[in-house]
């Protein structure tokens, strides 16, 4: 494929090029608004879970949020990617105590077989327990992007 910025006039993009380029968004998941998710030291689906159809030889990042949550004591949040059943990627991040309102974002790249996967969001803490707010403004949302090619 023609390297960007390398493009002359009358070039033409092939099967195999278009192949190599990004799909961009495969698909996003938000929970409903209202309501709470009350996360303890048991790991909990915090609601967002994509099925999807892989590729093979390719790239995808799952990128998720959880807009608002506040801990009951102080302690560790985790934010849980979850594959195929299987824990893939925790992103933590910690509280001081009740009334410590936060937020927890991360990402994961991956490539996997072809075929049929989920990939879901679930949290848990290491000690007490963490309210997560899913209003219309704050919820806990999960992006799959496909990067394009290994």
């Amino acid at each position: 494929m023609t390297a960007p910025g390398d493009f002359s006039s009358n070039d033409v993009l092939t099967a195999a090029d278009m192949n190599d380029l990004p799909a961009g968004i495969v698909d996003v998941s938000r929970t409903a608004t209202g309501g709470t998710i009350l996360v303890g030291t048991t790991t909990v689906d915090l609601g967002p879970s994509i099925t999807f159809t892989a590729q093979a030889n390719r790239y995808y990042r799952a990128s998720g949020m959880v807009a608002v949550f506040d801990r009951n004591t102080a302690g560790w949040l985790v934010m849980e990617m979850n594959l195929d059943g299987a824990a893939v990627q925790n992103v933590y991040t910690y509280s001081n105590g009740s009334g410590y309102y936060g937020h927890i974002a991360g990402f994961y790249v991956f490539s996997t077989t072809a075929g049929s996967h989920t990939i879901k969001l679930r949290g848990f803490t290491n000690t007490g327990t963490a309210t997560v707010f899913n209003g219309s403004a704050e919820r806990v949302s999960l992006v799959l992007e496909d990067m394009g090619p290994v």
